[in-house]
């Protein structure tokens, strides 16, 4: 107790969220009149032990989230204890704890939004903003810094420390890296505004840097695709058969037949989504169901793979490793952003055999199929439909950067008839 003043942590139960967990508060009294602040925690009800003020052990990061709840805890004691006797009431308190959110320090804060981030399974998110984080916890030179010392100023120093050149070492040696360019800063500060948002709807503070500062804005790139020609030299290469070059093409070129299935959508594909002669899924994406009608290059493909008596929950392609248990999402997805990485290196080993000077990625499928679909005439609503996208808007958005080739056609045809 503090000049009368105690303190305890407790669900808010009122403010349940949509995963089904709620928000631990930390409650300040005094003569039976509380305040209460948010600490940024949330958890399952069943997973809180009340007597205790503690997450429970059957927690997988009950470890982590009861330390900060220490820090938490100890850092209010601490405020009420360097004030003067005559502001100790509930108000000036909570006022001291959460006007510029001094009672939780930003990235204890941010890494439980990571935590959040993994309980919704949104894997890539959680990955992208660790990234942020680690480049902003080298920038300011510590892994410590509360809310209130976040200032526009310090964003905008950030963005500089994103875009300069700088020395790294390498080998042993100092060489020199260049800067971040526009786009991969604009995904800095989107993964740094989406925790702040956050913190503003949890109540952790009351201001928001982002108010003064404007990052950079996000500039349109063209979509790396390819000419069907080039796809078809990809298509055509010698490769040794069942190896993980040969499994690559046969993957990339399916995707490709199949107006662009996403690489995580490929890696799931199992024997029970091919149902007389359509492949019948859902997008992992979107969760919205694909119907397509399997044409004959692809069926070429799928006689590749396709065992004597199938197993309808065998994998279509072997990408991911048989005998795993790929029940839990989570795992599921890591699992398939590690062999992505090893899929897009081999393109590029493909590429250099099929004399393709482009940068290839497994998504270039997709863009490739919907620049080849545009130019040999399909109508812009049947490429919507088949890129599987909710709004044909989507798809005049996502065709926009092919226009500029486009225009470069008709601009010979024009003036090479006219001579």
């Amino acid at each position: 107790m503090y000049n009368g003043i105690t303190f305890r942590l407790f669900l808010l139960k009122r403010k349940r969220k949509s995963n089904g967990e709620m928000p631990v508060y930390l409650r300040i009294t005094k003569d039976r009149k509380y305040r209460i602040v948010s600490t940024g925690v949330s958890v399952p009800e069943k997973q809180w032990n009340e007597s205790s003020q503690t997450v429970r052990k059957s927690h997988p990061r009950h470890s982590s989230i009861n330390a900060r709840l220490d820090d938490i805890l100890a850092t209010a004691k601490e405020t009420v204890w360097d004030m003067p006797d005559e502001k100790k009431s509930i108000t000036e308190v909570k006022s001291a704890l959460s006007a510029s959110g001094t009672a939780l320090d930003f990235f204890g804060y941010a890494n439980a939004f990571c935590d959040s981030l993994i309980q919704s399974k949104r894997i890539s998110a959680y990955k992208n903003t660790k990234v942020t984080l680690r480049f902003f916890t080298s920038y300011l030179g510590k892994g410590y810094v509360p809310f209130d010392e976040i200032t526009a100023d310090t964003l905008h120093g950030f963005q500089n420390f994103l875009q300069e050149p700088r020395m790294i070492t390498v080998n042993g040696e100092k060489v020199k890296k260049h800067g971040n360019k526009a786009n991969t800063v604009y995904n800095h500060f989107k993964n740094l505004k989406r925790i702040f948002k956050q913190a503003l709807l949890d109540d952790v503070i009351n201001t928001n840097p982002f108010l003064k500062f404007k990052p950079i804005q996000k500039q349109r790139t063209d979509k790396a695709r390819l000419s069907y020609k080039q796809v078809q030299g990809i298509e055509t290469l010698d490769l040794p058969p069942g190896s993980w070059l040969d499994v690559t093409r046969d993957a990339f070129m399916f995707s490709f037949y199949n107006a662009g299935i996403r690489f995580g959508d490929i890696a799931r594909l199992q024997w029970k989504h091919i149902i007389d002669g359509r492949l019948k899924y859902n997008m992992s994406k979107t969760g919205t169901g694909k119907n397509i009608h399997l044409l004959k290059p692809a069926l070429t493909i799928l006689d590749k793979y396709r065992p004597v008596t199938p197993d309808k929950e065998e994998f279509l392609f072997p990408i991911l490793d048989a005998g795993l248990d790929y029940s839990d999402e989570v795992f599921l997805k890591a699992q398939i952003s590690s062999k992505n990485v090893i899929v897009n290196r081999n393109l590029k080993i493909l590429a250099g055999l099929a004399g393709i000077e482009e940068n290839v990625s497994f998504h270039v499928a997709r863009h490739s199929f919907a620049d080849y679909a545009r130019t040999s005439g399909m109508d812009i609503y049947n490429i919507s439909k088949a890129l599987g996208h909710a709004d044909i808007t989507i798809t005049q958005a996502y065709l926009k950067s092919f226009d500029e080739t486009s225009l470069d056609t008709e601009m010979e045809k024009l003036f090479n008839n006219g001579l």
